[in-house]
């Protein structure tokens, strides 16, 4: 984060002429959802929105785009600065979603920076300067989604040389875009005999006026730098008279002639500076034969002379041209430097910035010097860095500016290896760590050689082959360097689920309990140590512990502002609630899982919204798991992987089930051939095969019973095989109701017992309520027994609770899975044209003008839709109203 690019830029010149009239003009647009200010360099509309925004009432923020905002993360990341330079913490979760290993799709990144900003209760600024700059089409999306329905206190004022290729036709065409253009910002004749009153302190006639308007075309850059040529007013008339030409070559022209008047030594820095996008002392002094004091002087005379430069800081630390005046040089600099000297230049900067970690621009610069090996080793240098901090996704951007040719190191392969891990393409991964292999046959760095024993020993655990990777990890433990980071964390985590699920838990809870005694602080670390035995404790069972080691891990991220670690631990607390049936702190955690999906791992992400899904069932509060499970298809739907689909059609499948719906889910259940693995099986909530055993369960029938009793063997092998009581515990539930669905009392109940067992010591309710009509008789008589145990008696109390609400499921009353549409209550005239003009992007101000009603009503009118509609902001509303065919 360049924090420079945040700031607004001051007035260029102390002789400034104040536009008052466009200052007018773009104040008087405030209530508009935009303005657009385009024409071509040097015509002032920077100054002149900065002008603006000194005088007006309303909150503003600014950015300054470059060639490498078109990222579209990056672009985001400064959009979420800027707004928090306006409105501290004002987009959380758009700041949240902005650090997310794999952005979603442009329309969930729109939609949530809406919500939020319309949250802000005063108007906000936010001025995109320079926007010629971007090419990145996703970027140009998300602006025309902003503008589809944009929030009430957003004004968006974008700055550039050219239209943008946006879609604007329909703001133009209802009169909800200001603009200013270069007719509007040529000087008049009255501004510019203001401007030379303001340089030479004397009044030039209207006639010497008029002539250097005509001659300029009011072209604010060509008026200034006559200006510099001569020293009295009638002189810059002069220096047009002699020249004969379109205006922009009399810049440059004009230009040239300053230079000459000017020191050798200062224009031949000048011309290297002229490469820079910014720069300052240091910057300067690194350039070839620059040395430390002429650098300074260089500094002192550029602000002296004031050539166009452009403070990016209140304390004048950096400095940029003006983009036409750094074209200009650059032009003259090709002319004059040679292409060894090119590569020096560029080399220089590009050190210069690594030593002060701005690495895109140490990057870039390396490029531009076409020293591909260089760029190389400064993302072998800087890699860790990033990948300790979790940000993988950093380094990818910057192995996609390397050619495929490149890729012939290990660090690099390596590198690529994290981001191939995070996105289970674990084909890839192989592929990666197989070429990887190859080059460190005859590479003795210890730390590479751990490093690629760790990304293969995860590779081999997830695929279910835990002594291979066991085998991996005890490699790692040697040969890594013995320090606090990520990749130290990932591996004793890994090292204490391998232990486990191979039969030796408490030496694995031994372990990770002594290594964060003897833990240093690293925060990235220690939470992956309270992981492991959150999951170790899951997988034994212990609901209790796993929930205080989530809830640890949620306090850690969120004191060290670890967006992605506090969304884990935010589950991890969640789906022990969950189990445990604490059901409304379930999905008090799970709301916030939902709303942070993005960020998260997916596997889980999904998880906890089928967790959600189930909860509120459970609850009898069936429109809200509907909501949450077309929230989930949604989600699965974007993310466009099968076994992501799998799981999401999964749970909607069990929500039928619970409903006795079971014609669509039978039919999904015949096309289920899933053999599950252990990553299939793990602590996750909704397995595809268990639920295809929830529904045969449902059906009934004698086939369908047998087929469930076949699966449930093969699942509970494979969940002793790997020592996962919590799956244990689940295909120990069902066998209990597939033995009372076969009428088989006795033997229900001697399973019910053993389910009990395994099922009190870390009080595991929630898997009972899914079947409370079938068990709760025979858990009624098993648990009246007085003596038996606190687990017991809250079992049976749960039962009573969810059997006394009188569920859907008892009282067969099916409800469908899509909420309806067809019997919404209807709205008023009055409503329906609130709703209409609203859908089309209009903001409640545009609505009271055009309704001539209030803003108040307008509001009012809004709240009273949400309230018939159940919904609860304008996008959804406007949504609703398109699918009901009022727009």
């Amino acid at each position: 984060m360049l924090r420079t690019k945040l700031h607004r830029p001051p007035a260029i010149f102390n002789e400034q002429v104040i536009r008052s009239g466009l200052i007018k003009k773009l104040e008087s647009g405030l209530q508009k959802p935009m303005s657009l200010v385009s024409a071509p360099a040097g015509y002032g509309k920077s100054q002149t929105v900065s002008q603006w925004l000194q005088e007006t009432t309303a909150t503003s923020c600014w950015i300054s785009l470059d060639e490498e905002d078109n990222d579209l993360r990056v672009f985001l990341t400064y959009v979420v600065a800027a707004l928090h330079t306006a409105v501290p913490n004002s987009v959380p979760l758009t700041e949240t979603i902005s650090t997310a290993g794999e952005l979603p799709p442009i329309k969930t990144i729109a939609h949530t920076l809406i919500n939020e900003l319309d949250k802000i209760d005063k108007a906000v600024i936010l001025v995109l300067d320079d926007y010629h700059r971007i090419k990145e089409n996703s970027i140009h999306e998300l602006i025309d989604e902003l503008l589809v329905y944009p929030p009430q206190c957003l004004h968006l004022c974008i700055v550039t040389r050219r239209d943008p290729p946006l879609k604007l036709n329909r703001l133009l065409a209802q009169s909800r875009m200001v603009e200013v253009r270069m007719k509007h910002l040529a000087f008049s004749t009255a501004e510019i005999k203001e401007l030379y009153q303001n340089l030479f302190n004397e009044s030039i006639n209207e006639e010497t006026a008029n002539s250097l308007k005509n001659k300029t075309e009011g072209w604010i850059v060509a008026l200034r730098m006559a200006s510099l040529l001569t020293t009295h007013n009638s002189g810059a008339n002069e220096v047009f008279t002699e020249f004969s030409g379109d205006v922009y070559a009399l810049s440059q022209y004009m230009l040239e002639e300053i230079l000459e008047k000017q020191p050798s030594e200062f224009q031949e820095i000048l011309f290297k500076v002229s490469l820079l996008d910014r720069f300052n002392v240091e910057l300067v002094s690194a350039l070839p034969q620059v040395t430390a004091k002429k650098a300074q002087s260089f500094m002192d005379w550029l602000q002296e002379i004031n050539l166009f430069i452009i403070p990016l800081d209140q304390q004048n630390n950096y400095f940029r041209f003006h983009h036409l005046i750094q074209e200009f040089l650059q032009r003259m600099a090709s002319k004059r430097i040679m292409e060894d000297d090119l590569v020096d230049i560029h080399t220089s900067a590009a050190i210069c910035f690594e030593r002060n970690e701005f690495i895109e621009d140490a990057i870039r610069h390396m490029l531009k010097a076409h020293k591909v090996e260089e760029v190389s080793k400064i993302i072998i240098r800087n890699r860790l860095s990033e990948l300790y901090n979790d940000k993988w996704y950093v380094v990818q951007r910057w192995l996609s500016k390397l050619p495929q040719s490149e890729m012939n190191e290990p660090n690099l392969l390596l590198s690529a290896c994290w981001p191939a891990y995070e996105n289970i393409q674990f084909e890839l991964l192989g592929s990666l760590l197989q070429q990887a292999e190859l080059l460190l046959k005859n590479n003795q760095d210890s730390a590479l050689h751990g490093e690629w024993n760790l990304v293969s020993g995860l590779l081999q655990f997830w695929s279910g082959n835990c002594g291979q990777a066991m085998t991996h990890f005890e490699q790692a433990k040697v040969l890594l360097p013995e320090e606090e980071n990520l990749f130290t964390g990932m591996l004793n985590l890994h090292i204490a689920m391998a232990t486990t699920v191979c039969g030796k838990m408490e030496l694995a809870i031994t372990e990770l309990t002594q290594q964060i005694q003897q833990s240093e602080g690293n925060a990235v670390y220690e939470t992956r140590l309270y992981s492991g035995l959150y999951y170790n404790n899951m997988f034994a069972g212990n609901l209790a512990k796993a929930k205080r080691y989530g809830s640890k891990v949620k306090s850690i991220g969120a004191e060290n502002d670890l967006h992605y670690t506090h969304a884990m631990g935010v589950c991890q607390e969640a789906m022990a609630c969950f189990c445990a049936n604490q059901l409304e702190a379930a999905i008090v955690l799970l709301k916030i899982a939902e709303q942070k999906r993005f960020i998260l791992h997916k596997g889980t992400a999904i998880d906890a919204m089928a967790a959600k899904v189930i909860a509120y069932e459970i609850q009898n509060q069936p429109k809200e798991a509907d909501t949450t499970l077309k929230t989930l298809k949604a989600f699965t739907t974007e993310l466009n992987q099968d076994a992501y689909t799998i799981v999401s059609s999964s749970c909607e499948m069990r929500l039928l089930s619970m409903r006795n719906e079971l014609e669509k889910a039978m039919e999904w259940q015949s096309l289920l051939e899933q053999t599950p693995i252990f990553a299939g099986l793990f602590i996750w909530i909704e397995v595809p095969r268990l639920t295809q055993v929830r529904v045969l369960l449902r059906e009934s029938s004698e086939k369908s019973l047998d087929k469930a009793a076949m699966i449930l063997a093969e699942v509970d092998e494979i969940a002793k095989h790997y020592h996962l009581i919590n799956q244990q515990i689940e295909v120990a539930v069902l066998k209990v109701v597939l033995l009372t669905k076969r009428g088989l009392s006795t033997e229900a109940a001697k399973a019910l017992d053993t389910s009990l067992q395994i099922s009190e010591p870390g009080k595991w309710i929630r898997p009972y309520l899914e079947w409370k009509s079938e068990l709760y008789p025979l858990i009624a008589e098993v648990c009246s027994d007085k003596g038996r145990s606190y687990f017991y008696k809250l079992l049976l109390e749960s039962l009573n609770k969810a059997i006394g609400t009188k569920t859907n499921e008892l009282a067969g009353q099916a409800k469908p899975v899509e909420v309806a549409t067809d019997n919404a209550e209807q709205l008023s005239v009055r409503e329906i044209d609130v709703v209409r003009l609203m859908s089309q992007g209009f903001r409640n101000k545009e609505i009271a003008d055009t309704l001539f009603i209030s803003v108040g009503t307008v509001k009012k009118h809004i709240y009273n839709i949400g309230q018939k509609w159940q919904l609860h902001n304008r996008i959804t509303i406007s949504q609703r109203a398109t699918e009901l065919s009022y727009v």
